[in-house]
């Protein structure tokens, strides 16, 4: 028996009103109805993977409704994940404009910032939404982070006692602010903290990590070194502790020691310049020094704002005697930080070494200029005067680095100066 014409024409009409989510509305559905759909079918594309599709439903919600926050948000978030930080920062205060008052948003917005490195930025988003929702532990846990970034110790001591307080993350706690009492150099209140946070889990590689820096403070290198392998048995991934574990063995005079546990910090995190410089000192000790040169280059590559792996790199091919190279060195690194001192003065040291001394006057008078009371350079500019046959001015730079406490300079007042 066949379908009467205006039945057919019914459900002509009603698959012609589906969904972009593939589900049937009505034709009197509201836009945000629609828009909520779309972004339940997102979530379900971003479950299994389906990136790119999901980004795209997450823009057909908001072109169906373009007053939804909830849509904003969402592909924030989504574009917060692939990498796309300027997409995502636009979209989190799309949301913000439209619902102000989302401790969610302005705390995602926050750790957005916190990637980028604006810890102000984040503050701002984070005393925002600690006001609209001031129990919410784990924004005012990430408030101690920000704060910690900022170096505001004080602060996030004050959320820290709040948060455990509370029973917040005790453990996670206690070791934080053990870490901020070593950092502001209170190691007995710091040592406190870790006890306190290894009474509630005594397995915790964080606070024998810690534990093991107090030690490595106190200059005794046998009980750091206990610590921190406490740390890596407790966490054979924990690569800052094979790091620092390196850093006593060097201290306690096993080079290679540390080289091995360098070696396997690497292995875990490639992408950690200070293990790199630290195995390039070790090595340049040795007296490897194409060694020394490859992990300097290795820091280099892993952060390129990395000045230190530079200088001590172009201090290496001085030491090598390679100009070209040190030179190089030397200009690139005053190139990132034209205000150091210390960076004029090492380009000056390499043109002194190859007896280039008006360059090497010009760059330590750069370096004083920028801090005056820099005396090495001060120094080190009087002995290249005395070098270019200029000893009234030499032996008045040394005079003066002499009276500012540069002893090294008594020596060649005797020798150069004669008196």
């Amino acid at each position: 028996m066949s379908m009467p014409m205006k039945h057919i024409l019914l459900s002509i009409c009603l698959l012609i009103a589906t969904s972009m989510t593939g589900q049937f509305i009505t034709q009197t559905q509201s836009p945000r109805l629609t828009a909520i759909q779309i972004i339940q079918e997102a979530d379900n594309l971003l479950r299994t993977g389906r990136t790119q599709e999901a980004l795209l439903a997450y823009t057909s919600a908001i072109n169906m409704d373009y007053s939804f926050a909830e849509a904003y948000m969402k592909r924030a978030r989504l574009y917060q994940l692939l990498g796309q930080t300027y997409e995502a920062m636009k979209d989190y205060d799309r949301a913000l404009e439209l619902n102000p008052y989302s401790e969610y948003v302005f705390d995602q917005r926050a750790k957005l910032r916190m990637m980028a490195m604006d810890y102000k930025g984040a503050l701002e988003d984070l005393d925002q939404a600690i006001a609209i929702a001031p129990e919410n532990n784990e924004i005012r846990a990430v408030r101690v982070d920000d704060y910690m970034a900022l170096g505001e110790y004080e602060s996030a001591l004050a959320d820290i006692d709040t948060l455990i307080a509370r029973g917040f993350q005790v453990e996670h706690e206690y070791e934080k602010q053990a870490l901020i009492r070593f950092l502001q150099g209170d190691y007995i209140d710091a040592e406190q903290s870790i006890e306190m946070a290894l009474e509630v889990n005594p397995y915790s590689s964080i606070a024998h990590d810690v534990q093991g820096l107090i030690h490595l403070k106190r200059q005794d290198y046998e009980q750091a070194i206990a610590a921190f392998t406490r740390a890596i048995t407790f966490n054979a991934q924990f690569a800052l502790a094979y790091y620092n574990r390196a850093v006593a063995y060097h201290y306690a005079g096993d080079r290679d020691k540390a080289i091995a546990d360098l070696n396997s910090a690497m292995e875990i995190r490639k992408e950690l310049p200070n293990v790199y410089f630290a195995r390039a000192i070790i090595k340049k000790e040795m007296g490897d020094m194409e060694g020394a040169l490859e992990d300097y280059e290795q820091a280099h590559l892993a952060d390129s704002s990395f000045t230190q792996a530079l200088y001590n790199r172009a201090y290496t091919y001085q030491l090598m005697g390679d100009y070209s190279n040190a030179m190089r060195d030397a200009q690139q690194i005053i190139a990132q930080d034209d205000d150091s001192a210390e960076y004029w003065n090492l380009k000056g040291n390499i043109h002194l070494l190859f007896g280039e001394y008006n360059e090497a006057i010009e760059a330590y008078t750069t370096a004083l200029r920028n801090d005056m009371d820099y005396m090495e350079s001060r120094y080190n500019r009087g002995m290249a005067y005395i070098m270019s046959y200029r000893p009234i001015q030499g032996c008045i730079d040394l005079e003066i680095s002499l009276e500012n406490g540069y002893e090294k300079a008594k020596d060649a007042i005797r020798y150069f100066c004669g008196y």
